[in-house]
Formats: C-alpha cells, sequence, structure tokens
C-alpha cells in the first residue's frame, strides 16, 4: 500500500496493510492516520514477529488485534480514538507494555493471555474496559491507572506460571494508586498470588463477589465511595484493610479468611475485619474475627501469664462461639466431682448418685431445691451428724463452684452470642 492509496479516501487497512505501514514506524503511520477519519485497522489472528514497536502510534478508529499473538508489544504513550479490540490475544515475550497510553473508546481485552510482565501504568480508559476472562501469567502493574467508566476483571485470573516448576505464589498484581470511578468488577476472578489495591480509590460499587486470594491482598489506605461486596470471598491469608475508608455498606456474607500462622501485625488486620464486620452488623463474622485477633495476639501483643486464660478461653469454649464444649465441661466437672465425693466418704459405687446430687447442689445453688438435695446426698455420703466435713470436701467444694461459675458464664456468652441476646 502506498501513501496515495490512503489520501484517496480510504478508511480501513487489512492484516497485510496495517503490517506494512506499522513496520515503516510511527511517524509514517502517524501521518496517515492524521489523515483518516475513521475506519478499522485490522491485527487480526496474526502472529506478529519480529516485535513492532507501537509506542506514540495514534489509531484514528476501530483497531482489532483480536487473536492475534504480540511478542514485546509495546504501545507507551499509544492513542487509541475508536475502540481497541484485543479479545484473545496472547501476549507473550520479556515484556509488553501499555503505559502512558489512552484509550478514548471501549478497550476489550476478554479472555486476553498475558505469558510475560505486563504494565499499564498511569493509562487512561475513558469509557467501558474489559479484562472479563483474561489470564495474567506475570507480573502486572495498573499503578495509577484512571478507569474513568465501568471496568470489569470478572473471572479473570491473575497467576504466574513458572514454566518449571508451575503455578508460583511470590508475585504482585498491583493496583496501587488506580482510580476506577465507576464500577469495578472481580466477580469470581482469582489472584493466584500477592495483590495490593493500596491508595485505590473506588468511586462506584466495587464487586468482589466469589474472588479468591492465594497470596497477600492489601487494602491499606484505600477509599471506597460506593458499597462494597465481599460476599462468598476466600482469602488464604489475612487481608489489609487498615487505614482505609469506607462510606457505603461492606457485606461479608460467605466471606472466609483462613487462619495461618501469625505475624506481628495480623491481630491489627483482624481487629479492623472485626469493626467492619460489626459494622455490617454480620455478628457471626464478627465473633471469627475477634477469636482470630485472640490467636494472633500470641506471642506479641500477648505474653506470658497472659496465654494461659487466652488458651483456656479457646478450649473451653472456642473463645465464646461454642456451647458444646462448656456444657461438656460443666457435664464433666459435675461427673468428676460426684465420684470423687463418693470415693473421699468411704462408699461404694451404690452411692454414686448421692455423691452426683451433692456435686449438682455445689454447681447449682441458687435453684430452690438445691439445699434440699444438699442436705440429703451430705447426709447419705457423710452421715447425718454435725460434725464438719473435711478439709479436703471442703477444698473440693470450692473449687467445684469455682469451675462451676465459669462453665455457667460460658454457656451464657455462647447463647448470648448465638441468639444475639
Amino acid at each position: 500500500m502506498t501513501m496515495s492509496d490512503s489520501e484517496g479516501g480510504k478508511k480501513g487497512l487489512t492484516n497485510d496493510e496495517a503490517l506494512e505501514l506499522a513496520r515503516k514506524g510511527m511517524k509514517v503511520w502517524n501521518a496517515w492516520a492524521t489523515r483518516i477519519l475513521g475506519g478499522e485497522v485490522r491485527f487480526t489472528d496474526l502472529v506478529i514477529e519480529p516485535a513492532i514497536r507501537f509506542s506514540g502510534f495514534q489509531f484514528p478508529g476501530i483497531v482489532n488485534f483480536r487473536g492475534t499473538l504480540l511478542f514485546d508489544s509495546d504501545f507507551k504513550s499509544a492513542i487509541f480514538n475508536g475502540e481497541a479490540d484485543f479479545r484473545e490475544a496472547k501476549f507473550s515475550g520479556q515484556g509488553v507494555g501499555f503505559h502512558l497510553s489512552e484509550f478514548k473508546d471501549q478497550a476489550r481485552f476478554t479472555k486476553a493471555t498475558f505469558r510475560c510482565g505486563t504494565r499499564f501504568v498511569a493509562v487512561t480508559f475513558k469509557e467501558y474496559a474489559s479484562f472479563a476472562m483474561a489470564r495474567f501469567e506475570d507480573v502486572l502493574d495498573f499503578h495509577r491507572t484512571a478507569f474513568e467508566s465501568n471496568v470489569t476483571f470478572a473471572e479473570a485470573v491473575f497467576e504466574k506460571l513458572d514454566r518449571e516448576q508451575g503455578y508460583r505464589e511470590d508475585w504482585l498484581a498491583s493496583f496501587t494508586e488506580t482510580n476506577f470511578k465507576f464500577l469495578a468488577e472481580f466477580r469470581g476472578s482469582r489472584f493466584g498470588g500477592n495483590t495490593t489495591f493500596a491508595g485505590a480509590t473506588f468511586g462506584k460499587d466495587a464487586d468482589f463477589r466469589n474472588t479468591v486470594f492465594m497470596g497477600e491482598a492489601d487494602f491499606s489506605g484505600a477509599t471506597f465511595k460506593g458499597p462494597v461486596s465481599l460476599e462468598g470471598c476466600r482469602f488464604a491469608v489475612v487481608p489489609d484493610f487498615r487505614r482505609c475508608k469506607f462510606d457505603k455498606h461492606v457485606t461479608l456474607h460467605g466471606c472466609e479468611v483462613e487462619f495461618r500462622t501469625p505475624r506481628q501485625e495480623d491481630a491489627d488486620k483482624y481487629r479492623r475485619l472485626k469493626e467492619l464486620a460489626v459494622a455490617a452488623r454480620n455478628h457471626d463474622q464478627e465473633q471469627y474475627f475477634f477469636a482470630c485477633e485472640l490467636k494472633a495476639k500470641r506471642g506479641f501483643e500477648t505474653r506470658g501469664l497472659a496465654l494461659v486464660p487466652n488458651h483456656f478461653y479457646e478450649w473451653t469454649s472456642n473463645f465464646g462461639r461454642s456451647l458444646a464444649r462448656p456444657t461438656l465441661g460443666l457435664g464433666v466437672v459435675w461427673f468428676g466431682f460426684g465420684d470423687h465425693y463418693r470415693w473421699l466418704a468411704d462408699k461404694d459405687y451404690g452411692h454414686l448418685w448421692d455423691g452426683l446430687l451433692f456435686s449438682a447442689a455445689q454447681l447449682l445453688p441458687f435453684l430452690g431445691a438445691s439445699r434440699g438435695v444438699l442436705a440429703d446426698a451430705k447426709a447419705a455420703l457423710f452421715g447425718s451428724g454435725s460434725a464438719p466435713l473435711s478439709g479436703w470436701v471442703n477444698a473440693l467444694t470450692m473449687i467445684e463452684g469455682v469451675l462451676g461459675i465459669v462453665f455457667l458464664f460460658l454457656i451464657g456468652l455462647a447463647l448470648r452470642n448465638r441468639f444475639r441476646i
């Protein structure tokens, strides 16, 4: 194709024509683009190798890279005036860069595969952008990118693939200081490694429903101006929502946060999650994050003898969340002490029931029948005389009374937590 062809009014370019013109460089391409008002430029279903540097290119209308394999592509400072179609495109080589580029119309990267490091630093998306079902298999950077309309990463996969070792988790998908002015959808996506949204701004809905985060998830300092949905999310590591600002409701229903060996800052992260659960009126999640906070404090904020009640609280009631544990504990105390009373009275197992009644009276002294039951059981075990009980028996009754108060309190706490009394 010659320049005279373009000047004759031809607006679009076929695959061969587009490749020929692009290989002549930015100046020749842009000289042609300034004479064109629209039309479609096609690079579809190609293998572009050796690489073409599209840095600074101006695409006057629709540009179609659908299904094309690009090596070491560089679109730095490129301007897409019409729709940019990269659906099912594959990016390979040492890296691909779109930094400082501008998409003035819709940008479609649906089902695209990025097999190399990808940079969308300081990019502007003026209209709708789709990365739905895209695959990012290496380091990804959207630092300071502006999405001025809706954007979707629904069902996208962010997971580094090592050709020799398989999938790895020690990598970073970065959305630091990214500006999502409208809907930001990550529904059903999977982050296989460390991810950061630190300092990002979400102007409208932030949809993370059913998203999986297998590594670190850092949202510290982010601003959420619209509703946030973490419904059905799974975090393999406690996420960081510290210093975040939430203007609307946060949904935590079905959100799972696994507990792993804690680090020093993890207790504070769980504390922040607990605050979000309280604000969302999600009592079950509030209790879970509180339990994780107490466990994460061990060895850092909780040390020495303070660890004893911390562990005791977990063993006996799962931090106030279990009704079965304190009930079982109360039953063990009742039976164990009842059998000891029988043994101290030098009675055979025919008097076990008397020992159990005596034990029950110590545990439940506030019941109206306890006084009579206590007198009868005492007489059956130790005789009806007025002689005082032995020191061992008195010591056991005091210990049992204290344990009874503890387990009854934990049962009441569990009921209160379960039914939100």
